[in-house]
């Protein structure tokens, strides 16, 4: 009797794990840069129209906390990162030669829709940039990622790198004025300033384009660097029938035309 009741527990739990072994080979979890929400959630609704028996779970946040979560606990299939040195920070964990530039981005300057925007007459953004920056130490509140520790949100990065070049003691004065936000995404940033919490930030150009009653961009930045979008696949989803599916749809028309659609270059 005990025999047989020991055996019915043991066919049981290997059901058990069988169907979840099943369940997770079609799950694919992607982490993906804040910036993409928006773009990604609609490829991800038109996937799984296309594919029902595939589940897509979705994980945003800025990229550098998402590659500090992968390095120190994993969870991801899929990363999509704003910037190649936080995927560098992944290098290890990525599926071999899986990893490519899927995304190109723009940094913009935004501030509430409804406010006076500051006066910028340079005849080019060098000048332009200088001047906005003047009119920011005047005791306005500026929002930006979180650029720095082992987590840096790559948008604040790229502002952070960009403005430090002209002025290097700007953000010290802010620092000192109380007047500088660092948040911990991009998203954050874009809320802060459509809420008028801050009179100022920076984002992504697709950002700014998710809010158009809210937010205005008043200038456009070139960054020391290109803001690129690598995609990768994990080696512990490398192997997974919906890792494999999804990754390969993001390279298709309908994906790459839904990108372009919400603002981004396509790589």
């Amino acid at each position: 009797m005990k025999n047989r009741i020991l055996r019915a527990i043991f066919i049981a739990l290997f059901a058990l794990c069988q169907i979840s072994y099943a369940a997770d080979k079609n799950t694919a979890t992607v982490f993906a840069a804040a910036s993409m929400q928006t773009a990604l959630d609609d490829i991800i609704s038109q996937f799984k129209k296309e594919n029902p028996d595939y589940e897509i779970r979705s994980n945003y946040d800025s990229s550098g906390t998402l590659a500090t979560q992968i390095t120190a606990a994993g969870g991801a299939d899929i990363f999509i990162s704003a910037s190649k040195k936080a995927m560098d920070k992944v290098s290890d964990f990525l599926a071999a030669n899986s990893r490519y530039d899927l995304l190109e981005n723009k940094l913009v300057a935004i501030m509430p829709a409804n406010k006076q925007s500051p006066p910028l007459t340079g005849a080019d953004e060098a000048t332009n940039t200088k001047l906005l920056m003047a009119w920011i130490v005047t005791g306005k509140m500026l929002s930006i990622g979180n650029y720095a520790g082992d987590s840096p949100v790559p948008a604040g990065e790229y502002a952070y790198n960009l403005l430090n070049s002209y002025d290097a003691n700007f953000f010290n004065v802010l620092t000192k004025q109380g007047k500088l936000s660092l948040a911990q995404n991009v998203t954050a940033v874009l809320t802060q300033v459509a809420t008028g919490a801050a009179d100022i930030g920076f984002v992504y150009s697709t950002d700014a384009a998710t809010r158009p009653n809210d937010v205005k961009i008043i200038l456009s930045l070139t960054p020391l660097t290109k803001i690129i979008y690598p995609a990768a696949v994990l080696k512990d989803g490398a192997n997974k029938p919906a890792v494999k599916s999804f990754f390969e749809y993001l390279k298709s028309q309908k994906a790459k035309d839904t990108l372009t659609k919400y603002g981004f270059s396509v790589l």
